[in-house]
Formats: structure tokens, sequence, C-alpha cells
């Protein structure tokens, strides 16, 4: 077992780090009293090294990525092309969860378009010998009022366009104002049939303990 590093040579070490010297110099200068091991974790304990990435973009694909107090212009220019390529991937990944969570939103509110609604309204009810009150009535009805139809189908197309953005299928960005009043229809028809196209086949897709038995 190798016996405890003394303090001098743990400041000697972290002086000739400083120095630029690499692990295998140090532990050459210091008479191998030292091991590259233990260089390498000292310098990363103690602050030797920094690491450049916050711990929320850590992962098994990207490594953290450290730098050394004593960096020169070539290591810090070489780390900054890392920190930009592992900010590139972060976007990306965010890009699709976004584009995955407009989606599903988006088939929300389709769902919303033609399903049952209740309309609340304040209504003037008359108790008798001349009596009124206000109160609040409920409507049921079988789909929404052309009015909430049309806003409803204004965030639709917002989620859409935006899902759209992220996950690379458009290009440019379509604003659902400057859409006439049957290309909404149009594109709400395309939108429905494709959802009952997804409902037919989740409805045929065996489920997990099917799947496995």
């Amino acid at each position: 077992m190798r016996k405890k590093v003394s303090k001098e040579d743990r400041d000697r070490a972290r002086m000739l780090f400083s120095e630029g010297r690499t692990i295998r110099e140090i532990v050459s200068a210091l008479g191998d009293r030292v091991s590259a091991s233990w260089v390498s974790r000292v310098s990363r304990d103690e602050g030797w090294v920094k690491g450049l990435l916050p711990a929320e973009m850590l992962s098994p694909d990207q490594p953290q990525i450290f730098e050394p107090a004593n960096a020169d212009a070539a290591i810090m220019a070489a780390n900054n092309e890392k920190l930009q390529e592992a900010n590139r991937r972060r976007w990306l990944d965010k890009k699709a969860e976004l584009a995955g969570k407009a989606g599903d939103a988006a088939e929300r509110v389709l769902e919303q378009v033609f399903a049952a609604h209740v309309v609340k309204d304040v209504k003037t009810v008359g108790l008798g010998g001349g009596v009124q009150d206000l109160r609040m009535v409920e409507i049921q009805l079988t789909e929404p009022t052309p009015a909430d139809k049309k806003a409803l189908a204004t965030v639709f197309g917002i989620l859409v366009d935006k899902a759209s953005l992220l996950s690379g299928d458009a290009t440019q960005r379509v604003e659902t104002s400057s859409l006439t009043k049957d290309q909404v229809a149009d594109r709400l028809k395309h939108f429905r049939d494709e959802l009952g196209k997804r409902r037919e086949q989740k409805a045929i897709e065996p489920g997990p303990k099917e799947a496995a038995g």
C-alpha cells in the first residue's frame, strides 16, 4: 500500500501543476512518491482544475470538460469549442423534448374542438313576488360554440406550427392568423384524421403484459 503523501510533496505537486507540467512529469519529479492517479484525483478534488459544465448537462454521452488553472490559450480555445458543441447538443435534445410536448398539447386541444362543451353564463332568475336574482347557469353543448372552436383552432394551429419548427419538419413559421377559414378547416380535418389513425393503432397494439406473454 502506498504511504500517505506528505504535505511537502503535495505542495510541490501543486506548484509543478501550476507551472504547466504534465502528470507524468510531476510523478517523475517527485521520485514516484505519488502516482499518476493520485495527481489526477487530487488536482480535481482540490480545484487544481475546474469543471466547465454545470451538473445538469453531464451524462454518459457528455462527460465533464476540465480546464486547469494554468490553461494556455490553446487549451482554452479547444475547451471553448467543446462547450459550444455541448450546448448545441443540449439544445437539440431540448428542442426534441419541446416538440413532443407541443405535439401532445395540440392533440389535447384538437380533442376539445369536437368534444362536449359547457357554456357558463349569468342569467336573471325570477324567484317570485317580483324578486329576481342573478345565477350562474351551465349549458351543455355537444360541441363548442363557433367562437370557441375558432379560438381552439387558433391555439391548435400555433402549437402545430411550433412543434413542426422545433422538430425540423418545417423550415419557416406559418402564422395562423394568415390562414383562411378553409385552410384552418383543412388543417383541422387532416390532424383529426391523423388522431383517429393514432387511436386505432394504439387500440390494436399489445399492452406491456400481452407483449411480454
